[in-house]
């Protein structure tokens, strides 16, 4: 059995219910103030078995609406039925199939939740329900360890001191001989200070002692240097610290860049689990537990080469035994859609504005998946979209260009961005991952010839049918736009063949620009296909195959 969804309500900035798909890896993507992060704090609190919330917990502050989450485990073995009962196995729930559900409400802010399961004979919830709910849905769901853009990298480096300063009370209590010679060898430094400040400590003595006798007469003072109780693990955990050396210069953690500090934080939690050293409160966390990381923007503060580093880093973590990711970003470079078991989740505080993208619904055949990954290493922007409420898949850079630039001059950047498919060929990937995350998409495309010179099918012209077949299946959301017969000839009523992206550039910047009819309909392209002017739009392949036939018709004239 194990968790396959969260259903949130009423908690800190959600209100409405919430689902949230559990994977090996989750990413959640969302502008600020989307409620990412408190869903790593619902996870926090479902773990806890309902340990109490504070006011601040409740939607609204309103201590009236009781704060309540949901867990979907799939997965469900005989065993598992065995230690819950019978009762609370559902065999066709309409989403999730075979599952149980088992829920927590708090009523009332600083007190424990209430336990609740699903009953599959009153088709309701039912207060407490399955035995053993604790013991078994805590041996079911992964341990939680969390890591904030303001974590301390102290307590860390603290467990490691302990670790090192324990050793070395073992191996001193094993040899007593070792620590009566480190005492006698202080208590020799003792008496050399003693020696050399004896003059100045005499004068002091004399002064204290004549004020002494004023009270207490015939008192006398002096004052002796020695050694007080050693304890060699204090000292060694006292004086010892990570040094990092980088570029041949080493430095202690605490006066490393912020980024170091950060990738340390990750990379000491992986280590101290893998070895059963992690601490969580005062529990160690063994090994062999299973763990999700929940980390808040990983990318904060790390140079772009680092970047991906770290992604590969914490994708890989997923990939071990026991090892689950949920992650916050705003970096499209963190998004891998070629990882398996992987869902990418847009984030908002209602149902209505959550959507979903999970890489093993996706169908990839291998070539689009080695296209995508060599999207994400010759343009790791590639993935913007996802941060975006309106994408243009355009063929190259030239359209990239001309549709970046008529964006930022209609001021319309928080609303689209242009994603450079780097051919053709790809548009029908990226459409089917707008079709699975119900998001809006323009793919703009040349129309190209059906028939090559020697008369055989032009392959471009299958991709034509493609990416409309595609879009079909859309509901509407993925607009198609094909410039007869490419972008140049389409606006420009030119046929350059070499230097295309320098030769719109030196028309996009020409000094009537702005004001030249002869590129009005250049200026207006975006704003006709969002109010459905624009002469290259399209609906059916039947639509292409009459402009074929009227190029045919013209040259015929």
């Amino acid at each position: 059995m194990k968790l396959s969804a969260l259903l949130i309500s009423n908690f800190k900035g959600i209100k409405d219910e919430i689902k949230i798909l559990i994977d090996n890896i989750v990413v959640l993507v969302g502008p600020n103030n989307s409620c990412k992060s408190t869903i790593l704090d619902a996870y926090e609190a479902y773990v806890s078995m309902g340990n109490s919330l504070s006011l601040d917990h409740f939607y609204g502050r309103n201590s009236n609406i009781p704060v309540i989450i949901t867990g979907i485990f799939n997965d469900v073995t005989q065993d598992d039925i065995a230690s819950l009962g019978q009762e609370w196995y559902l065999q066709d729930d309409p989403e999730f199939g075979e599952c149980a559900k088992f829920q927590i409400r708090w009523e009332s802010p600083d007190e424990n939740g209430v336990k609740y399961s699903f009953s599959n004979k009153t088709n309701d919830w039912k207060r407490g329900g399955a035995g053993g709910w604790n013991t078994l849905l805590q041996s079911r769901l992964p341990t939680p360890i969390r890591l904030n853009p303001n974590d301390g990298y102290d307590a860390l480096e603290k467990v490691v001191k302990d670790l090192a300063s324990k050793n070395a009370a073992q191996k001193l209590k094993d040899d007593k001989s070792k620590v009566a010679s480190i005492v006698a060898e202080i208590e020799k430094l003792a008496k050399e200070v003693d020696e050399e400040l004896s003059e100045s400590i005499g004068q002091l003595n004399s002064k204290i002692e004549l004020e002494l006798n004023k009270l207490f007469q015939g008192a006398t003072v002096s004052f002796e240097t020695g050694v007080g109780k050693f304890k060699a693990e204090d000292a060694i955990k006292d004086g010892s610290k990570f040094f990092i050396k980088t570029s041949n210069h080493p430095s202690s953690l605490e006066h490393q860049g912020t980024g170091l500090k950060r990738a340390f934080l990750w990379s000491a939690v992986n280590a101290l689990c893998s070895e059963g050293m992690y601490k969580k409160g005062t529990k160690t966390i063994q090994n062999e537990t299973p763990k999700v990381l929940l980390i808040d923007e990983p990318e904060i503060n790390l140079h772009p080469s680092i970047i991906r580093a770290a992604r590969k880093a914490i994708y890989a973590l997923a990939d071990l035994d026991g090892w689950q990711v949920i992650c916050t970003t705003h970096s499209p470079v963190f998004i891998d859609l070629t990882q398996d078991h992987t869902t990418l989740i847009k984030v908002s505080n209602n149902q209505q504005g959550v959507f979903y993208f999970q890489t093993d619904k996706a169908h990839f055949d291998n070539d689009e998946r080695d296209n995508l990954k060599m999207l994400n290493r010759c343009c790791p922007t590639v993935n913007e979209f996802f941060f975006y409420p309106n994408a243009i898949l355009v063929e190259g850079d030239t359209e990239y260009l001309a549709y970046q630039y008529i964006i930022e001059k209609s001021g319309m950047e928080g609303s689209y961005c242009v994603i450079n498919c780097r051919g053709k060929a790809n548009i029908p990937t990226f459409i089917k991952i707008f079709n699975q995350f119900n998001a809006n998409a323009i793919a703009v495309h040349d129309l190209d010839t059906k028939l090559r010179k020697d008369g055989t099918t032009n392959s471009m012209w299958t991709i034509n049918i493609n990416i409309r077949k595609l879009a079909d299946a859309t509901n509407g959301r993925v607009k198609t736009v094909v410039h007869n017969p490419d972008f140049e000839g389409f606006y420009l009523n030119e046929a350059p063949t070499k230097d295309k992206p320098y030769n719109l550039f030196t028309h996009l910047t020409s000094a009537d620009f702005e004001a030249n009819i002869r590129y009005k309909e250049l200026r207006e392209s975006l704003n006709s296909i969002i109010d459905g002017t624009h002469k290259g739009l399209y609906s059916t392949s039947a639509e292409l195959d009459d402009m074929v036939c009227e190029d045919r018709i013209k040259i015929d004239n």
